[in-house]
């Protein structure tokens, strides 16, 4: 921020756009007066884009607390779903005493920050919780089903790591016990003993 400010201009003066055919003309942007507030976000970049310093911006989303929402958002039904994460763009997240109260991240205001906002002072200082692998496969669900878009690798690609693999069409389609095999690394995923040709395998954690 200080060196936003030593780049401002001394005078600022407020005209009409009509007033201003060259207002941008300056190829890295003009200068404006905005209000910013601090806020919880939740860092949907993966954790290893932050140890790249090739990396310039992290895809971030805002955290909400439950209990600044309107009474009229706060229904029994309607935290009920997001308790249950049926909300598409929102991700529920349990409260963690006593840095995070019960809240959710909205999906639909993920916007991109620059990576000085995250120096390593701050990331070690400020972060309030990591996702367990539970919570990871959720948030990836999450994201999933807010882009339209299934996670998981197809029956004839090659297993990366050797693990024990779930499919995920199972899960998706309602399946109690999604199957699941242990893949070696470099075979083939190969289909699914109940989805077939469809599979979509991802790794289970642990």
């Amino acid at each position: 921020m200080a060196e936003v400010l030593r780049n401002l201009p001394n005078e600022l003066i407020g005209r009409a756009a009509k007033d201003v055919p060259d207002a941008w003309e300056r190829p890295e942007g003009e200068h404006i007066i905005a209000a910013c507030r601090r806020m919880n976000v939740i860092m949907v970049s993966r954790s290893c884009d932050i140890d790249k310093d090739s990396r310039k911006h992290f895809l971030v989303a805002p955290v909400v607390a439950i209990d600044a929402l309107k009474p009229e958002q706060r229904t029994d039904e309607g935290l009920a779903d997001l308790r249950a994460n049926k909300k598409f763009h929102c991700f529920y997240l349990p409260p963690k005493v006593p840095a995070l109260p019960e809240s959710y991240s909205d999906l639909s205001q993920m916007l991109p920050l620059h990576r000085s906002f995250f120096d390593d002072a701050t990331l070690r200082e400020r972060l309030i919780a990591r996702l367990s692998g539970a919570g990871t496969i959720a948030f990836q669900r999450s994201l999933s089903e807010f882009y339209g878009t299934k996670f998981g690798f197809a029956p004839e690609d090659t297993c990366p790591q050797s693990g024990r693999y779930a499919c995920s069409a199972c899960f998706h389609s309602g399946q109690p016990k999604p199957y699941s095999r242990l893949v070696d690394q470099g075979k083939v995923f190969g289909d699914c003993g109940m989805c077939r040709e469809n599979a979509l395998w991802v790794r289970v954690p642990g």
